[in-house]
């Protein structure tokens, strides 16, 4: 019987210039594009001949990378006819750059059937983007949206980072000003981390600041959830915010845990109970598909256990929670054993459902993981 498969993830590892604070797997735009895309349509064979795959329920594809706006429309072209059949209900979104985004492109992009776009924004403040290592000026990113615009794009994602070294709160409140005005569908407002490998780890000013600056930082997200509230965003998950309505589907579709693809440099996939990740080396990835083998560098069937504290740590970082006697036999001693967790104010109870507050999305990874151990072999389903 052939698996529902909801979303497909295609990493595009390019990348002109490495941001001093990624840690993603990525590739110098100078290597060959056409050779990449030769071994992610190994891969896609590759999967099919692994499982049976029912294409009928799926609802996303997402371009991302790296730098998919660094591919030209031939090469995304390509990549396209590869793909299933894309029909209206599909949200097909794709990550740009500000400098990639000509009104030709954007055209392109159109008719090649891309109906979301994310663009690397940022900022709009010169300093901050100078801060972060960007290199695209403001009028790029204004330029791109008015592009997008023209071809027909309204369903647009800006990305915001705050919390960055030596940001101000008049600074941040000028740049959530300007993405307002730009009137965006969705936005993805993520915290500056030290991510191990990035170029700013190397950095102790920058670890510092993270970790002298900690209450700073928490200030500044609650005030964007303040205010994008206010604008009419609906928080949907820790770090974005949409329109009703313009919620990433591949998001939604991570966070209830449906089947998804992932293809390509360091993606990974969940395909019912069983889990795998690429390699994050390309030496790696392209030997194992030259060899005919899937290039997983892991790869597990997960236990039931395993799945129902996924499930646990995905639901609860939404807004909606978790149903509690979906995960255990007396939900009123599971109440209970999180006393602690309530009485900070970290969470509450609305209904059956137990649900992070504002103050808890500040803590989201510590804090899933925290309510988790209280229960471990505690009643835990």
């Amino acid at each position: 019987m052939a698996l529902p498969l909801h979303s497909i993830y295609v990493h595009l590892p390019f990348c002109r210039t490495l941001c001093p604070f990624c840690a993603f797997s990525v590739l110098r735009d100078r290597e060959e594009k056409s050779f990449y895309l030769d071994l992610l349509e190994r891969e896609w064979w590759l999967l099919q001949d692994s499982v049976a795959l029912d294409f009928s329920s799926l609802g996303s594809v997402y371009l991302g990378g790296g730098t998919p706006s660094t591919l030209n429309l031939h090469h995304l072209e390509r990549l396209f006819r590869l793909l299933p059949p894309l029909g209206a209900p599909v949200q097909v979104s794709m990550e740009l750059n500000p400098e990639d985004v000509s009104l030709g492109y954007a055209l392109g992009l159109k008719e090649l059937g891309v109906n979301r776009v994310s663009l690397g924004v940022q900022s709009l403040d010169p300093r901050s983007l100078q801060t972060l290592g960007r290199g695209h000026p403001v009028r790029h990113s204004l330029q791109a949206i008015e592009n997008l615009q023209s071809a027909g794009f309204t369903d647009l994602n800006l990305d915001l980072i705050f919390g960055f070294l030596g940001q101000t709160a008049a600074e941040l409140e000028r740049d959530l000003e300007g993405f307002l005005a730009l009137k965006p569908r969705h936005i993805s407002a993520y915290a500056l981390s030290v991510e191990p490998g990035s170029k700013i780890a190397r950095l102790p000013v920058w670890s510092r600041w993270v970790e002298t600056e900690e209450q700073r930082i928490r200030d500044f997200y609650l005030y964007l959830i303040e205010a994008l509230a206010g604008a009419g965003y609906r928080q949907y998950e820790v770090s974005n915010f949409a329109l009703p309505g313009f919620e990433s589907r591949q998001n939604l579709s991570n966070w209830n845990r449906e089947s998804y693809l992932g293809l390509g440099l360091s993606a990974h996939g969940l395909l019912g109970d069983f889990r795998y990740a690429n390699h994050r080396s390309l030496r790696h990835y392209k030997e194992d598909l030259n060899q005919g083998r899937n290039p997983w560098s892991l790869s597990e069937t997960l236990t039931v256990t395993q799945v129902r504290e996924e499930r646990w740590m995905l639901e609860l970082r939404r807004p909606e929670g978790v149903r509690l006697a979906d995960f255990f036999p007396d939900p009123a001693l599971a109440v209970q054993s999180f006393a602690p967790a309530f009485q900070n104010g970290w969470i509450r109870l609305d209904g059956e459902r137990l649900c992070l507050t504002v103050q808890g999305f500040l803590l989201a990874d510590e804090l899933t993981a925290y309510l988790l151990t209280r229960q471990t072999g505690k009643g835990f389903i």
